[in-house]
């Protein structure tokens, strides 16, 4: 009887250190079912993550190509205009400078009358402004109205180049405006210092040049013409020897028909 509960006593022992073992013991390793399909399911998204890469790459060098074979003309046109709005963007800067440099110089020589030829250059040269804003005006109305594929890059690059045009042409017209007003301001105050002549004087000027022209243009005609007015009034004049002529005229009349004076001599 001792000997079986010995025993029995020995087998549970055996049994709870055998479990403590199991217990204490790592994990065995996942089968290999288990990585093998985390695996596949990684390589499935990096996969479909690949294609829609591929797939993206290749709408948007389709879509690119659609828009170089679709619009060469609209980029030229765009180009071109750009270029021409350029050009008026620095001629203006010239010009405005040149209009500022008189407004200085009414200003600070208020006292002193400017030459004839910067009054008369400031007419030109406001029309000429007037004319380059007129000009990148419609440069910028032309750009605008160009038909370009919505979201690309032209339509960008379009809206760049209007937003960039419409705030240089704002401030030009604002720096004429203000440059004009002053020199309206000056000749209100003093005509006769102002470079901003009257209406009038222009006019007075060309029609001096006009005056000129014409009285040159009647001295050539005389030197050129070879008879005059008053030797057709002489030949209507006939001396016969029974015409009655008067003493004091007889001599020019003799003179100017080539007739010999035979009268009484002193």
């Amino acid at each position: 009887m001792w000997e079986c509960m010995i025993s029995e006593t020995r087998k549970g022992r055996h049994t709870g250190r055998h479990r403590k073992v199991e217990v204490c013991a790592p994990a065995s390793p996942a089968s290999p079912r288990r990585p093998l399909e985390i695996q596949g399911g990684g390589i499935r998204r990096d996969r479909t993550s690949q294609l829609e890469k591929i797939r993206a790459a290749g709408m948007q060098k389709s879509r690119r190509h659609d828009e170089t074979t679709q619009s060469p003309d609209t980029g030229a046109r765009l180009s071109q205009q750009y270029a021409q709005a350029s050009q008026d963007i620095a001629s203006l800067a010239s010009r405005l400078a040149q209009h500022n440099g008189l407004r200085k110089f009414s200003a600070t020589f208020s006292s002193r009358a400017p030459p004839l030829e910067l009054r008369m250059l400031l007419p030109d040269l406001e029309a000429s402004i007037e004319l380059l804003l007129a000009s990148l005006s419609s440069c910028t109305e032309q750009i605008a109205e160009l038909e370009v594929p919505p979201e690309s890059r032209l339509a960008e690059l379009r809206e760049t180049v209007c937003h960039y045009l419409r705030s240089e042409y704002a401030a030009a017209q604002e720096t004429f405006n203000e440059q004009r007003t002053h020199l309206r301001a000056l000749r209100t105050a003093s005509p006769l210092t102002s470079p901003v002549t009257m209406p009038v004087l222009p006019m007075k000027l060309s029609g001096v040049g006009s005056v000129e022209q014409s009285i040159s243009s009647a001295a050539v005609s005389t030197q050129c013409s070879p008879e005059m007015p008053a030797l057709e009034l002489v030949d209507e004049i006939k001396l016969d020897e029974d015409s009655e002529v008067d003493e004091p005229a007889l001599p020019f009349a003799a003179v100017m028909c080539d007739v010999p004076f035979e009268g009484p001599t002193l």
